[in-house]
């Protein structure tokens, strides 16, 4: 390391003398010397000077004593080049008991005692801005911590009201004032920092109990005015006899100002208020003014509050809770309904149709139609009484409203007397819920319309427009009923429906049909008197005398065809409903219109998510419900050949069969079975071949591995 200042010493006194001139030698040498030396001496107790001529060193500073002079000048000495080592040293006196004595009072700071170093002292002169420290540089700190436990003190002196601080030794005891409660937890907290060694001893006195401002005013014409609470200092209140009626109570102000702007504002604020009120309370805290009473007229109270609300300081919120004065009108609510439109009008609670206590919705009409739940538009005529609605008056009102929805026209009347609902029902299903929306909770007087025609309805059904209905349900059957039956979101449509007739039958085939909705293109369902006919239309390419002898055997409820449906042209596409799936019709068959870029790793795991082709047992051929399966396949399979270039190997493995003779038939035809359905659906067949597998156990299945 002396090695090293001497070289940095050399270079610089090099570019000191300038680059083109040759260095004079002293020069060089004391310059290295100088770096040795202060490299010695840097990290001593006090600071040491270095002042170097030719190769003598003088060394002055502190030090605490003769010893420790004479060994830094021999470690000066030894330093190579140095002839000579003089000393100029300052003996710090010894302090027997190292102290700091630190006073904060109305006059200000006063410090006196010992500190260990200038720096410390100028730092206690900083802090309490002080022009000089009248402090000793002395020698016999107690150990390293004793600085910074001094520097520690000096701060909690400065956030004292006043105090006394004396550190002596490892002692240190504290007296004083601070404002708060939450000022002394501070300064413990802080305190119980302190090195271990550190004994501390504190005094501390609280000027105030910490509790915020507050002002309780109460306004009664039997018990007069009574007040209680906390002021800041200095302030008084305003002259509380003018609320009239005898006044008592008291107030203390606080001891210290606890920087709350606007609270005296505030309160004379709020006393205004209290005055306008026949009785009533107020309460004023830092940033909030709640004031209670009446009774009064909403007119008086909309006035006095924005008066108010005008009159408050910055930063504080108003709460204003009035009574008003009695209503002599009787509540009660008529909701009219043409089909359409739901009509309100009556006299409500001052609540009614409230988004959130005292919110009133922009727009009622819409807040009716959203909390009806029906009818296309809504026109709401309404007078309010001033008092809200507190025992659930309005409850019947909105548990019977429900059946309006299911009639073609009526009226709802809610009054003292009830509830009441007259109308027309277009039929026995719609009167029965209207009758179930009440549940016994009014009387019902409803007109029964129907047209007497018997029940008759067609049903068509698609799977890519969806279904549509058209005719006259039987009774108990709904579009809604049906839809979910089949599984379906909708139905279009809104037949009428009979007050005749059996729905039960219906119902059955729907329970049969629905499992084979995505088996087949589409049905047509025809009900009559004569009983019901169901036409399937089976998907192109699909074996529709194979789909005829399965679904016969499950559709039991109706006289049953299958036919093809119509192939559309090539290119074709549309969205499957049932399978929530896009599709293209291509070489006769629909296919999953899927996307991905093709790569034996991406074509083997396309492959991975792809459905299992099934098999009947015993035979070659693909299952007539493998349709969809296959075309997955078949989707995959075009875009690894076509656009990737990949060549497919495909084999079946076979162990149903207890002869292994016919198991490596069936292996190697249904193979050949699943490459030619490949290229039925468009799959270049030179891009296709099959091997033989010598799996002969465990579950059949095809596999199909892309390169």
């Amino acid at each position: 390391m002396r090695d090293f200042f001497a070289i940095v010493a050399i270079v610089l006194a090099v570019i000191g003398l300038g680059v083109f001139r040759v260095p004079d030698e002293n020069a060089l040498v004391a310059a290295g010397i100088k770096a040795a030396a202060d490299g010695a001496v840097y990290q001593e107790k006090h600071p040491v000077s270095i002042a170097v001529k030719g190769r003598e060193i003088t060394a002055a500073g502190r030090v605490e004593t003769e010893d420790e002079a004479r060994q830094i000048e021999a470690r000066l000495a030894a330093l190579e080049g140095v002839e000579k080592v003089v000393g100029d040293w300052t003996i710090l006196p010894n302090a027997a008991s190292f102290t700091l004595d630190l006073v904060k009072s109305d006059a200000g700071y006063s410090v006196a005692g010992f500190v260990p170093n200038t720096t410390l002292k100028q730092e206690i002169a900083q802090v309490l801005e002080l022009d000089y420290a009248d402090l000793t540089v002395a020698a016999g700190v107690p150990d390293g911590d004793w600085a910074d436990v001094v520097r520690a003190m000096v701060q909690e002196l400065s956030a004292l009201k006043a105090g006394h601080i004396l550190v002596s030794d490892h002692t240190t005891n504290l007296s004083g004032t601070v404002n708060f409660p939450a000022d002394k937890r501070a300064l413990d907290q802080r305190l119980s920092h302190l090195p271990d060694a550190y004994e501390v001893t504190a005094n501390i006195t609280v000027l105030d109990d910490g509790t915020p401002y507050r002002v309780l005013v109460a306004k009664d014409p039997l018990m007069g005015v009574r007040f209680q609470g906390k002021i800041p200092p200095n302030y008084q209140l305003p002259d509380l006899s003018e609320l009239g009626g005898y006044v008592r109570g008291s107030v203390e102000n606080a001891p210290v100002d606890h920087g709350v702007q606007g609270f005296e504002k505030a309160v004379e604020t709020g006393l205004i208020l209290l005055t306008a009120l026949p009785q009533g309370s107020l309460s004023v805290t830092p940033g909030g003014v709640a004031v209670d009473g009446g009774p009064i007229a909403k007119d008086i109270a909309d006035g006095i509050e924005q008066s108010a609300l005008q009159g408050l300081p910055d930063g504080y919120a108003l709460s204003f809770d009035w009574t008003p004065e009695a209503d002599t009108t009787p509540l009660s609510l008529v909701a009219d309904w043409d089909g359409q439109t739901l009509t309100l009008s009556g006299h409500v609670p001052s609540s009614f149709l409230e988004t959130a206590p005292g919110e009133m919705p922009d727009d009622l009409a819409a807040a009716l139609l959203a909390r009806a739940d029906f009818g296309d538009k809504a026109d709401v005529a309404l007078t309010r009484s001033p008092f809200p609605d507190l025992t659930g008056w309005e409850d019947p009102f909105w548990q019977a409203l429900p059946g309006l929805r299911h009639l073609q026209n009526g009226q709802l009347v809610f009054d003292e007397n009830g509830v009441q609902i007259t109308g027309t029902a277009a039929d026995p299903q719609a009167r029965r819920l209207a009758h179930r929306a009440v549940a016994g909770g009014g009387e019902l007087d409803l007109m029964l319309q129907d047209d007497g025609a018997p029940p008759k309805f067609l049903l068509s059904f698609d799977v890519a427009t969806g279904a549509t209905v058209e005719g006259k349900l039987p009774a108990g059957l709904s579009v809604t009923a049906m839809a979910e039956a089949l599984g379906l979101k909708a139905i279009r449509g809104a037949p009428p429906v009979s007050p005749e007739g059996d729905a039960a039958s219906v119902e059955a085939l729907f329970a049969q049909v629905q499992p084979w909705m995505t088996h087949l293109d589409g049905f047509v369902l025809s009900y009559d008197t004569a009983g019901l006919s169901l036409v399937i239309k089976a998907l192109p390419g699909q074996n529709s005398e194979a789909l005829t002898a399965l679904m016969t055997q499950d559709l039991t409820s109706a006289a049953l065809r299958i036919v093809n449906a119509k192939p559309p042209l090539e290119g074709t596409r549309r969205t499957h409903l049932v399978l929530d799936q896009a599709q293209i019709f291509s070489a006769g068959y629909w296919l999953p219109s899927l996307s991905f870029s093709p790569s034996a790793e991406a074509c083997n795991a396309q492959m991975d998510l792809a459905p299992e082709v099934g098999f009947d047992p015993g035979r070659f051929e693909p299952s007539v419900l493998a349709y969809w399966p296959l075309a997955h396949h078949a989707a995959i399979a075009r875009i690894c050949a076509r656009f990737g270039d990949l060549q497919a190997e495909i084999s079946a493995e076979v162990g149903s069969s207890e002869l292994p003779i016919l198991n490596k038939q069936l292996s190697r035809r249904r193979a050949e079975a699943m490459r030619m359905a490949l290229i039925a659906r468009g799959v270049p067949e030179n891009h296709l071949s099959t091997v033989q597998t010598s799996e002969a156990t465990g579950p059949d299945r095809l596999v199909v591995s892309w390169r």
